[in-house]
């Protein structure tokens, strides 16, 4: 649920940061990586229940191996920096119409690798969208020329 919910939020943020924009008011997804807080502590209190580990027997010990990862291929950030870039970005917005603020080389990195399967699997699939438009004949048929 933890995934499900976050990329609600992203969909949300993207979608009220163009709302909002004739406002002048910015929105922005920040995606931190790791950073040493207490937040997989929490996570890992609670996901180590007998009732988790039944259900979600893939996910048993990952917030543990997670910061083993992280802190063996020296990929921690520094909370405070994290905060002075936030801060930063609240000070002197972003290029308009960007809202994605990655922070941190896993985040940056692990965005860019999403993208690129996005990319790999709308090309892969491009015979399919392509095929599904009427064709500009049968478009004037059924609409008329579209003029008002």
């Amino acid at each position: 649920m933890y995934c499900s919910n976050e990329y609600f939020l992203a969909a949300f943020t993207e979608a009220l940061a163009r709302e909002v924009a004739p406002f002048g008011i910015r929105a922005y997804i920040v995606s931190p990586g790791f950073f040493p807080t207490n937040f997989l502590a929490t996570a890992g209190s609670t996901a180590n229940s007998l009732a988790s580990d039944a259900l979600y027997p893939q996910f048993k010990d990952n917030t543990k191996l997670y910061h083993g990862v992280r802190v063996r291929n020296g990929q921690v950030g520094d909370v405070d920096k994290l905060a002075k870039v936030v801060f930063d970005v609240a000070r002197e917005p972003l290029k308009e119409g960007w809202v994605r603020l990655p922070v941190g080389l896993d985040a940056g990195t692990r965005t860019l690798a999403k993208l690129d399967a996005v990319k790999e699997n709308v090309e892969g699939t491009r015979s399919l969208w392509e095929s599904t438009d009427l064709s500009l004949p049968e478009v004037r048929r059924r609409f008329g020329s579209g003029d008002a």
